[in-house]
């Protein structure tokens, strides 16, 4: 995910190969904090926040890589503060 705008939410619909709604997602952000909501089948998801260099998650696991933060959750919804 690249930088969302202050105030922005953007839904995100991921199909299955019959073409059918799998998971929804409804991504959010309030100054540095970030929500993303899930609904749908109950696996395991991640996203990169690309170029992002620091954040705590509630909800779920933050990895560091060259590329960004690698949020990695199990299933639900996340909540992601940005580091300065």
């Amino acid at each position: 995910m690249y930088e969302l705008a202050e105030g922005s939410h953007a839904p995100v619909v991921l199909r299955s190969m019959t073409g059918e709604v799998e998971v929804t997602f409804e991504v959010a952000r309030s100054g540095k904090t970030f929500t993303i909501l899930r609904q749908g089948s109950a696996k395991p998801w991640q996203v990169l926040l690309a170029g992002v260099h620091a954040a705590t998650v509630e909800g779920g696991a933050s990895e560091s890589t060259p590329q960004g933060v690698l949020i990695k959750a199990e299933a639900g919804s996340v909540k992601i503060i940005l580091m300065a």
